[in-house]
């Protein structure tokens, strides 16, 4: 997708004329998605929207056991996840959801709930907590922004990337973002965001072509 296109599609969203698309725990993924008929899992919200959908998630705990959670957005598409609040929505991972992705010039599998990764790929995530539930995964983190993919996570809480109790062991972090490289540009933003109960490192962001923001944070873990 084109600069100009994006910037458009983002201007729909912000502008609050998107498209609108609801979850709730009382839903089923056969529903149309409407707030009157809203759907059941957030990963089949983030499968089925179009690019430029607002997909708002009510209050409740998002994947438990029979209906498990496990995010991708991908090959540019431009996605805002909205939750009712930090503490009330709630989005758990699952330990069969991962990826691999670009790492220090070489690929590493990852576990997460959110794994947003290519090229002119957008997301917003606001207003939750994103739990990453204390899984034993070797490389876990809540959020995975990647290979030249932008976005903003605002005013959510990011918690549980670490053993239970943490134990400082490398590769479990709070959360993630990887540049691409200098032609293809990136720009990720976390503000406003309490990060805690990470193993190792709080919010980690590398690569070239990465521009990355935090602000206005709360970092707390066993490690740094």
């Amino acid at each position: 997708m084109h600069t100009a296109s994006i910037l458009f599609v983002l201007s729909l969203v912000t502008s609050g004329l998107a498209a609108q698309k609801f979850v709730s725990t009382t839903g089923n993924n056969s529903n149309s998605g409407s707030q009157t008929s809203p759907w059941r899992t957030v990963t089949f919200a983030a499968a089925t929207a179009t690019s430029g959908t607002v997909i708002n998630i009510a209050a409740g705990t998002y994947g438990t056991t029979g209906f498990l959670e496990g995010i991708e957005v991908k090959s540019g598409k431009i996605l805002t996840f909205k939750g009712a609040g930090r503490g009330k929505t709630i989005i758990k991972a699952n330990s069969g959801f991962s990826k691999t992705i670009p790492y220090f010039g070489t690929t590493r599998r990852w576990t997460a709930v959110f794994i947003i990764h290519g090229k002119d790929t957008v997301v917003r995530v606001l207003d939750m907590t994103v739990d990453a539930d204390h899984l034993s995964a070797s490389r876990l983190t809540t959020i995975i922004y990647s290979d030249g993919a932008s976005g903003t996570v605002d005013s959510c809480e990011l918690a549980n990337a670490g053993a239970a109790p943490l134990n400082g062991v490398s590769g479990q972090l709070g959360f993630m973002a990887v540049g691409k490289d200098s032609s293809n540009p990136s720009t990720v933003k976390l503000t406003h965001c309490e990060v805690r109960g990470f193993n190792k490192i709080g919010v980690m962001m590398f690569g070239n072509g990465l521009n990355g923001i935090v602000e206005h944070c709360t970092i707390r873990g066993a490690g740094m």
